[in-house]
């Protein structure tokens, strides 16, 4: 269970991370001075609205969360939420997970410590060029809708605020 209601989890020698099934091999410390770079890993014409960054042994994430229209979700800055309240998301957690779902209750944006090393980030992205759809196994470049919900399964149970940090079965 996670304490303080937040995300906060202790990461000792980050190396790798899997961005569909990408995995980037990647040093501690770089990720911690200059944050991980996932065009490196799947380049899709424009930047992901996501950070990642190690200080002080801690996993900070900063992240634009938008559903298909473009409209922000939610946006997590350095492990902190921000809510758009016109908007419709849950959010779930524990020390070493966390997702935020859409309306349609599919995973916006997962990010998890799966081993010792390796960091797993996944989820629906919304972007200017199209919507990727990231698993462990791989991705989908634009998707149709019967395509989306069989390739990518939620970490948690919701609602999050009755179910905090319960995980899927």
């Amino acid at each position: 269970m996670p304490k303080n209601n937040r995300f906060s989890p202790r990461i000792a020698k980050v190396r790798l991370v899997n961005f569909g099934s990408n995995i980037l091999s990647t040093d501690y410390k770089q990720i911690g001075t200059q944050g991980i770079d996932l065009r490196k890993m799947i380049d899709v014409g424009s930047g992901y609205p996501i950070r990642i960054r190690i200080e002080q042994g801690k996993m900070l994430v900063s992240a634009d969360i938008k559903d298909a229209e473009g409209r922000m979700i939610a946006q997590v800055i350095d492990n902190k939420w921000k809510i758009n309240p016109n908007n419709s998301y849950d959010r779930n957690f524990d020390n070493n997970a966390f997702e935020v779902i859409d309306k349609q209750k599919m995973p916006a944006l997962q990010i998890a410590i799966t081993q010792e090393n390796m960091i797993y980030i996944g989820g629906i992205f919304n972007l200017p060029t199209g919507k990727a759809t990231v698993t462990p196994n791989g991705y989908l470049w634009n998707p149709s809708d019967d395509q989306i919900p069989e390739s990518i399964q939620r970490i948690f149970v919701y609602p999050g605020d009755k179910n905090l940090g319960k995980r899927a079965p």
